[in-house]
């Protein structure tokens, strides 16, 4: 009937996403050598990253990097590289734009985000890593400050038993034993079809959100007492409502103050999360945005698609 969501941090699976983005796919390493040194291999606005210095984070691949075979890496990797220097132009600018930016403690935090005491940090491959994950975090930063000011729609609460059988006739049935004083703990145990009924159909209290609509409108519609029959996917339901209404302790008096209170600080923590992880991929997309026409890409390494954000690769090289 009900369930608690449980997943991993959409900021955590960005930070990762982005910390392994250079070591997950394959280019040429040659063709750095096609340009002079101090030639741009791309530019972003004003800024340039040179084939020297695109060699230079080649160069310093950890390990874990894909093998070079006669050569040559596999084809993908000095695109996302380059693609990975693009996004933290692209942040920074974003950032500056809403008046932000990083700080020493965003650096501090992208390290520990490694968490890998033998990741080379002070090679071109290390730093730009870690320029991806500071600009990262300081984005969160932002998110983060801008959950500040928004109010949180605290969730309505149920406390609630029910009987489920399978027709709408065995129900109204069940509503009129009950009419006539039957009790509903004991129809539950003999009638229900779900394990609700082996502790008398009490279904305990939780967010009105984590039941199906049709339970949680037909319980809104009962207030407190016996509902009619209220059909749903799972079958025909007849809700005894003992409370329903805002998260108080006035409101549930079953869950008492300490309940109430750990129940509304463990929405406050998941909503804060929640929240601030949608403006932060709100920023992503923002910041991705920007390269459109911001980005001037050397032929030899691929075409800029402005519409996916992405590195189309050459068909050869000249």
């Amino acid at each position: 009937m009900s369930t608690e969501p449980s997943s991993p941090s959409p900021f955590r699976r960005v930070l990762v996403a982005l910390a392994l983005l250079a070591l997950v796919a394959t280019t040429t390493v040659a063709w750095t050598n096609h340009r002079s040194a101090r030639a741009a291999v791309v530019a972003y606005g004003e800024s340039e990253l040179t084939a020297d210095q695109l060699a230079a984070i080649l160069e310093t691949l950890p390990e874990t990097a894909p093998q070079i075979v006669n050569g040559t890496m596999s084809a993908s990797i000095t695109g996302q590289l380059i693609r990975q220097w693009i996004f933290n132009q692209a942040i920074v600018e974003e950032l500056a734009a809403r008046d932000w930016s990083s700080t020493g403690d965003d650096r501090t935090r992208a390290i520990a985000d490694i968490n890998d005491p033998g990741f080379p940090v002070e090679t071109a491959f290390g730093v730009l890593t870690l320029d991806t994950l500071e600009q990262s975090n300081a984005g969160m930063r932002l998110a983060e400050a801008m959950v500040v000011d928004v109010p949180l729609a605290y969730p309505e609460y149920l406390c609630s038993s029910h009987i489920l059988v399978s027709t709408e006739a065995e129900a109204a049935e069940i509503v009129a034993l009950l009419a006539d004083g039957d009790d509903f703990a004991t129809l539950a145990q003999a009638r229900s079809l779900d394990g609700s009924g082996a502790t008398g159909g009490d279904l305990g209290c939780g967010p009105t959100m984590n039941y199906v609509t049709e339970f949680s409108d037909g319980a809104r519609a009962t207030g407190v007492g016996i509902s009619v029959p209220v059909e749903s996917q799972f079958g025909w339901h007849v809700i005894a409502v003992r409370s329903i209404g805002p998260l108080t302790p006035e409101n549930h008096p079953e869950m008492g103050e300490d309940r109430v209170r750990q129940a509304l600080g463990s929405f406050e923590v998941q909503a804060v999360e929640q929240l601030a992880s949608q403006y932060f991929d709100e920023i992503l997309i923002a910041a991705w945005d920007r390269t459109a026409n911001r980005v001037d890409l050397d032929a030899r390494y691929g075409t800029w698609d402005a519409d996916r954000a992405v590195i189309v690769e050459p068909s050869g090289l000249d």
